[in-house]
């Protein structure tokens, strides 16, 4: 059942590879797949947002410090 069921998968895929009009929609998506990839990783590293979030966190840890020394817990 399983090898009948493969070879006529396999058929299929054969007929559908020699067609041109299928060869050329492979074609296209395998040359743009790299540009769509950079492109993805490009959005994601602008939304991020780190610097901000560093700066704030940077400020947040200052603040405490200096805190803490008015209070005398830290004495540097």
């Amino acid at each position: 059942m399983k090898d009948k069921l493969m070879n006529g998968l396999l058929m299929l895929a054969a007929k559908l590879q020699s067609q041109r009009h299928f060869s050329a929609i492979r074609v296209g998506l395998t040359t743009l797949l790299p540009i769509t990839i950079i492109g993805s990783f490009c959005t994601l590293f602008s939304k991020m947002n780190c610097l901000q979030t560093r700066t704030d966190l940077i400020a947040s840890i200052k603040q405490d410090l200096l805190q803490w020394r008015k209070k005398n817990i830290l004495k540097f």
